[in-house]
């Protein structure tokens, strides 16, 4: 990072952080605390992993060692959500539970976030969307994951809605076009099927639906956990898909998602809706 001062430490976190912890952050630590106190502390994901980073440079090793619980560091983060994947059902002990993983922080400085249980279900309940600015609360650090992990304390909660970048004018998709949202009205929902992995072991679960702009429509290709959310979906529901791209398929174009991707259905995008204005 360029400089060693205050106010160019505050310059490169884009303002998000006080003057205390940018401080710290040039002595090698966060705002200038104890190690005891980091837990009451809010800070960005970079402020955070460079906290981190100075931590394992002093020690030589990982911030824990390997035995050490990961519940042990928590954290307070107030970042944008970078990517949100989508829920995937696992076994907690002999309970299923969904399970999600969020991207938080930007391009180059970015840690994961796993949630379980109520809190997955929470981030599609509330509509949670990439480019949001949240806070995050109370979430541990696990050294051996390198991530954050949602303990029964934590909370998020959203600060500031990220500006709708949403494609909702289909006019507007050209081939080769990536890692676009786009908004629309659910017209069919195809059957979940499962084929074969290209160039791998297993099946991968598949869904072909049609997505409609209010003037015209699209077919999208769902694969992977993208596939799957669509037994939760309804005919008529209004959807957004969030990091997809667009292909070419039987001679036309179609919108691709994958385990990548993220689909999730709310009537607020209704109103994100409107018809195409064409010459």
């Amino acid at each position: 990072m360029p400089g060693n001062d205050a106010s160019t430490v505050i310059d490169a976190y884009g303002g998000m952080i006080t003057r205390k912890q940018a401080q710290g952050i040039t002595d090698g630590r966060i705002a200038g605390n104890e190690d005891e106190k980091q837990s009451r502390d809010i800070t960005t994901v970079a402020a955070l992993l460079s906290f981190i980073s100075a931590k394992e440079q002093r020690a030589g090793s990982r911030l824990f060692p390997e035995s050490a619980s990961s519940s042990t560091y928590t954290a307070s983060i107030q970042d944008r959500i970078y990517r949100i994947f989508n829920p995937i059902a696992s076994m907690l002990g002999s309970k299923q539970q969904e399970r999600r993983t969020i991207v938080l922080g930007s391009e180059g400085s970015t840690i994961r976030l796993e949630l379980r249980g109520r809190l997955s279900q929470y981030i599609d309940s509330n509509v949670f969307e990439r480019g949001d600015l949240v806070m995050v609360r109370n979430a541990a650090y696990d050294n051996t994951l390198g991530a954050l992990v949602a303990m029964q304390s934590t909370v998020i909660s959203k600060i500031m809605p990220a500006q709708d970048g949403a494609i909702t004018d289909y006019s507007k998709l050209r081939e080769g076009m990536k890692n676009i949202d786009i908004i629309g009205k659910l017209m069919e929902i195809g059957p979940i099927r499962y084929v074969s992995r290209l160039g791998g072991s297993g099946q991968v679960a598949v869904s072909d639906c049609t997505l409609s702009d209010l003037e015209g429509s699209i077919s999208i290709s769902l694969w992977g956990s993208s596939a799957l959310v669509t037994s939760r979906l309804n005919i008529n529901d209004f959807v957004k898909v969030e990091f997809c791209s667009t292909v070419q398929k039987s001679g036309a174009l179609s919108i691709y998602a994958n385990e990548f991707s993220r689909v999730v259905a709310s009537k607020t995008f209704e109103g994100r809706m409107r018809p195409s204005v064409r010459p």
